[in-house]
């Protein structure tokens, strides 16, 4: 039985995939819907490509030059 009135979000397919939490409805929803089966599907492989991926470590300056790249800890005139 399909429980939602509209397609479910992104992020509650997304929830679903990841298995982070129980989004009630949407695996009905997805028996039914080829729409959002597509999406799921596309989701689904963005998703694998990613954890191929290799993880690449950051040096030990990165905080420091990242903050110095966006003014961390300069004035701002919008701030009161």
């Amino acid at each position: 039985m399909n429980t939602f009135l509209h397609h479910p979000t992104d992020e509650q397919l997304q929830e679903f995939l990841d298995r982070r939490e129980s989004v009630p409805g949407v695996k009905d929803h997805l028996d039914g819907c080829p729409r959002c089966r597509e999406v799921f599907r596309v989701m689904s492989r963005v998703d694998r490509a990613l954890h191929t991926l290799p993880l690449s470590r950051t040096g030990e300056d990165f905080t420091t030059t990242v903050m110095s790249r966006i003014g961390a800890g300069t004035s701002s005139p919008l701030l009161f």
